[in-house]
């Protein structure tokens, strides 16, 4: 019995080793080509929020995901549309080496630090934001940078208008209750 819980912990932990395997294969890639992207990967965060009814051919501009696996695995793109995540530092090293990485993680750290110091210091609204942030890290460790931030902005902005409509609606009250109050 106990031999069977050690190999399912070995077997669902092997899937983490699966980005060292990728960032290896990314390194040995673009060192021999010496084409890093010079920050293309990251031009799909601008265009995510519009919508496709409004701008169709929006659908062939590519993420980092797909555009890694067009360049190292064409057939799996091409045949079965499955895309291998560079990880948010194999992103930033297929953009721009191991100065990426040195500079973006610097920049993905001191965000994550302000974000937190401004949580901590301000309303609930930021501490929503920040929650938010904190939860998809694993996503971005894991996965791209480009897809994740679309992600977390396409919930965040509607979690964060309820936010503020419901503390408007608070404050209503608030005030509504105080007349009654002085009413009296």
């Amino acid at each position: 019995r106990g031999a069977g819980l050690l190999r399912g912990l070995m077997h669902s932990s092997s899937g983490e080793f699966f980005q060292i395997q990728t960032l290896s294969i990314m390194h040995d890639y673009f060192d021999n080509s010496n084409m890093f992207l010079g920050g293309k990967t990251y031009g799909y965060l601008l265009v995510a929020p519009v919508p496709l009814k409004l701008w169709p051919e929006k659908s062939n501009i590519d993420t980092s995901a797909a555009i890694f696996t067009k360049l190292l695995w064409p057939e799996n793109w091409y045949t079965h549309g499955t895309t291998v995540p560079p990880t948010l530092m194999g992103e930033m090293y297929m953009n721009f080496g191991d100065f990426g990485i040195a500079a973006g993680m610097l920049i993905f750290g001191l965000t994550y630090r302000i974000l937190y110091a401004f949580s901590k210091r301000n309303s609930g609204a930021s501490l929503l934001f920040y929650s938010m942030f904190l939860a998809e890290i694993v996503h971005y460790l894991r996965g791209e940078f480009s897809s994740v931030t679309a992600a977390i902005f396409t919930l965040a902005l509607p979690c964060l208008l309820i936010y503020y409509l419901s503390t408007k609606v608070m404050d209503l009250k608030n005030v509504n209750a105080n007349e009654n109050v002085w009413a009296a």
